[in-house]
């Protein structure tokens, strides 16, 4: 993520961006920290009482930022949606086409396998991920779009094809001791068929 300090804005009511004091930043980027450990090891449920104290603020402070649980379950998840966008973006700039596709499908694969109590909660609290998923689209589609253009990727993939390839390869490998060496060992094999055949 880049260190520039942008407008944070009320993931439930859209409102214009409003730039923060800096001391209410560092106590949003704390309930952030707090809270995504808290989702991850108790879904849905984690108190956010206790996410306060552990964040060092009191529960108003908590409220003020986040009106309810789905805004700051919401709030989590996209800095989530944010940090595999801007992967994307980087490695487009960085990285041969197939290369930054490559590349960006095992941060996918490694961030989705880590993130699994996230995504779970997410589902309980039902948010309305419409949004997010359009942020995904758009990254993936600018790597296809490289990748297609030197004629390196196989006719008629979708980024809708890739986030099943990667949730089959992410669900397949989540009760491994080791999840990473296997998205290692699996993931070659989907670069192969994504691959344009040689003629």
């Amino acid at each position: 993520m880049d260190s520039v300090v942008d407008p944070v804005v009320d993931p439930v009511t859209a409102a214009a961006p409003r730039p923060m004091r800096a001391d209410a930043r560092r106590n949003y980027e704390r309930i952030l920290v707090v809270a995504r450990e808290a989702f991850l090891e108790h879904g849905a449920s984690a108190s956010l009482d206790d996410i306060a104290r552990q964040a060092g603020v009191g529960p108003g402070t908590l409220y003020r930022h986040f009106p309810n649980r789905s805004a700051l379950l919401d709030a989590v998840y996209r800095e989530n949606v944010d940090a595999i966008c801007a992967k994307a973006y980087e490695l487009a700039q960085s990285e041969p086409p197939f290369e930054a596709l490559a590349e960006w499908l095992r941060f996918l694969a490694v961030n989705m396998s880590a993130h699994q109590g996230l995504k779970e909660a997410v589902a309980e609290e039902n948010l309305d991920l419409t949004v997010w998923r359009e942020m995904y689209y758009a990254a993936g589609d600018t790597l296809l779009d490289r990748a297609r253009e030197i004629g390196a990727l196989r006719p008629g993939v979708e980024v809708p094809d890739l986030f099943k390839l990667i949730h089959g390869c992410t669900q397949g490998t989540e009760n491994s001791p080791d999840p990473t060496a296997q998205i290692d060992r699996i993931l070659p094999i989907i670069l192969d068929g994504l691959r344009a055949q040689p003629r």
